[in-house]
């Protein structure tokens, strides 16, 4: 299986819908999904994909689902526990927590249902060389990161935005 022109074998690859009007697919069922699932949980390399599954997005050089790529960033104790980038416990408008990202909060929030792909990676390879990597091949192909890339922070915050004063404006007659 090629994922932006890195190679993975389908043994090392889980997929798993998250969706806030579906009870069985609800982010706070994720962990224990993760952990039933059959894959190898404990001291393992992880990449993984966050994307929509019924939209894409324009990006300059084409259009993709893919919202997030992200990694393990040493080999995870149990990897379940690592996924937190949705707050599915605060409505949309509490934003970020400091470890959830916004992007995928927002749209878990309005209800898109969103795919997240888990890759265990065999291998002693740096899983920071391989995130930039695939940060690379997706610009490479698609002419900028991917949309929610970014927006994990306590930085990003519905309070914290709200507040947030541009430092100029810009008045425009168009």
């Amino acid at each position: 299986m090629e994922v932006l022109n890195c190679t993975f074998t389908e043994l090392d690859k889980k997929e798993f819908i998250i969706k806030k009007g579906d009870e069985n697919n609800k982010v706070e069922k994720l962990r224990s999904k993760i952990k039933n699932s059959g894959m190898k949980v404990k001291n393992v390399h992880c990449v993984y994909i966050y994307e929509l599954v019924d939209s894409h997005f324009q990006y300059p050089k084409g259009t993709s689902s893919i919202l997030y790529i992200g990694q393990t960033a040493t080999k995870a104790k149990e990897i379940q526990s690592r996924f937190v980038h949705i707050n599915g416990d605060k409505t949309q408008t509490d934003g970020n927590d400091g470890q959830s990202n916004i992007t995928l909060s927002n749209y878990y929030h309005i209800n898109s249902p969103i795919k997240l792909t888990i890759y265990q990676v065999n291998g002693e390879g740096t899983m920071d060389k391989l995130e930039k990597s695939l940060h690379k091949s997706f610009v490479a192909q698609y002419g900028s990161l991917p949309i929610g890339t970014g927006t994990t922070s306590s930085e990003y915050n519905a309070k914290e935005l709200l507040k947030f004063t541009p430092p100029c404006s810009i008045d425009c007659d168009c």
